[in-house]
Parts: structure tokens; C-alpha cells; sequence
């Protein structure tokens, strides 16, 4: 820990424009303390370093910061403490990060990119507040998540949430994984994918805690639908059935697709609305 923060402070003596900190995880024994200093000139920052505890001391400022990116097994960070400081930040990548109690919380009146990559680890709350977003992306692990995201400028959209096995159950069906995108390429309508499979362990569970949880994700509008569905018969009727009548979801569909997954044949069908 010593070592790290004397060369952090080194650097910012320099007062580089660019910082790139790259720390192997068989260089660090246990969690590593890092007391992020004070870069007034820095436009981009790179903090690579495994099991890392982040903190913004007292005075630490980032008036310059357009693009910070923090990666490879970052226990902890006061983001809160940290976004405040950086009036300018445009870009913020997190990746391999675990988050203070399963909690991502951003708030950023200037913050335009935002990009989380969950490798390891539950989440439990996100949290967005940045009225400046244009693009969003989103990987994480949950098995049940609260989300409010805040961002009526975002125009592309790349999220994808994976449930531990049995977290959120209907009838026979557990939820595995949603995912929403908007397309770049042209004719591509932004879409909702929807994937479960027949589960043989009894887990309770029923259809409001599972739209609700599916409704959670809705983060911008979607016209396609795409459900995924492992069975190795067919008693898919009831959960299709479910799905198509949601609120979030009867009126805005205009692309309809219902992939079976059965061992090892895959049944496709496509129902575009007139």
C-alpha cells in the first residue's frame, strides 16, 4: 500500500496529462489501500489493479478529467466522493468492479459514455442519475435488482443482466437472463430478449415478482421481442401468454420472435405486426 500510494503521488507531481496505472495482482498481498491523489491537469486516468480500495481524500481535485477507467477486481470506490470532483468527466468505464454492498450509485451532470462490465459478484442496486448520457452499457449479475436510471438523452443501449439459477421463478420456468439493445445498423429495431428454461427444483415463485422483475430493465423503449425459451416439451403457452401481456410490453411490440432451445434442436418463429 505504501509503495503504490508514493508512486501515485510521484506521478501527480509530474502533473501528467494521461495516467495509466497497471499493478499485477502477484505483486499485492491482500487488499490494497489507495488514496487516489490530487491530477489537476489529467484528461484521462487508468487504474488497472487487483482487489483495490479506492479513496478521493480531502482536497483531491479533477478539474480535467474527461475519461477515467477503473478495472481488474476493484473491491471498493467511493464513486460518489470521486464523481464529484470531476466536473468534465465525459467516459467512465468500470470493469471487474465489485461495488460497496452489491450498490453501483453514478451521478454525473457532465458524464456522456458510461460502460459496467460485471465479472464477479451480485448486484443489488443501480442507481444512475446523468442527464448527459447519450450511450449506455451494462453487464452485471443479480438475482433480484433495483434500478432507476435517469438519462433522457441516452440514445444506444447495450444491457444485459444475468439471474443466479432459481432467484426469480414462475410456475415452472426460472428467469436467466434479459438483455436490451439498440441497434446501430439501419432496419435493426432496438429489441427485448427474454430467456428462461424449465427448472426441476421447486423454488417459489409467481407472475408479478417475475414481470416485475423482466419491467425493471425497460430502461429505454424497445419494439422488437425476443424470447428464448429452454423446454423439453411443450408447456411454453403459459409463460408466453404472461410475457405478451404486460403492460410494458402488448403495446410496444412489433416484431415478435420465439426461439425454442430443445437439447439439441432449436425451433425459431418470427411475427412482425402489420
Amino acid at each position: 500500500t505504501t509503495r503504490a500510494n508514493s508512486l501515485l503521488r510521484a506521478a501527480a507531481r509530474l502533473e501528467p496529462e494521461e495516467l495509466v496505472f497497471d499493478l499485477p495482482s502477484d505483486l499485492i498481498d491482500g487488499s490494497l489501500v489507495v488514496d487516489l491523489p490530487c491530477l489537476r491537469r489529467a484528461t484521462f486516468i487508468a487504474l488497472r489493479i487487483f482487489l483495490l480500495i479506492l479513496r478521493v481524500p480531502d482536497g483531491a481535485e479533477f478539474p480535467a478529467l474527461e475519461s477515467l477507467s477503473l478495472s481488474c477486481g476493484i473491491a471498493h470506490a467511493h464513486l460518489d466522493a470521486l464523481l464529484r470532483h470531476c466536473p468534465r468527466l465525459r467516459t467512465l468505464r468500470l470493469g471487474g468492479f465489485l461495488f460497496d454492498q452489491g450498490d453501483l450509485r453514478v451521478n454525473s451532470a457532465s458524464l456522456q459514455e458510461l460502460a459496467v462490465d460485471r465479472e464477479s459478484g451480485l448486484t443489488h442496486r443501480v442507481d444512475i442519475v446523468a442527464p448527459a448520457l447519450k450511450q449506455l452499457s451494462m453487464s452485471l449479475i443479480a438475482t433480484e435488482v433495483s434500478i432507476s436510471v435517469l438519462a433522457p438523452m441516452v440514445e444506444k443501449v447495450s444491457w444485459h443482466c444475468c439471474y443466479r439459477a432459481g432467484s426469480i421463478t414462475f410456475g415452472l420456468w426460472e428467469l436467466e437472463q434479459v438483455t436490451l439493445e439498440t441497434s446501430e445498423s439501419q432496419g435493426q429495431l432496438p429489441s427485448l430478449q427474454i430467456h428462461a428454461s424449465i427448472f426441476r427444483s421447486n423454488f417459489p415463485g409467481g407472475a408479478i415478482s417475475f414481470t416485475q422483475e423482466i419491467a425493471k430493465h425497460m430502461v429505454v423503449a424497445f419494439s422488437a421481442l425476443e424470447l428464448h425459451l429452454k423446454t423439453a416439451g411443450h408447456v411454453f403457452r403459459a409463460i408466453v401468454f404472461l410475457l405478451l401481456g404486460m403492460n410494458r410490453i402488448r403495446p410496444a411490440v412489433r416484431r415478435l420472435k420465439l426461439v425454442l432451445w430443445r437439447t439439441t434442436v432449436i425451433l425459431s418463429s418470427d411475427y412482425v405486426s402489420q
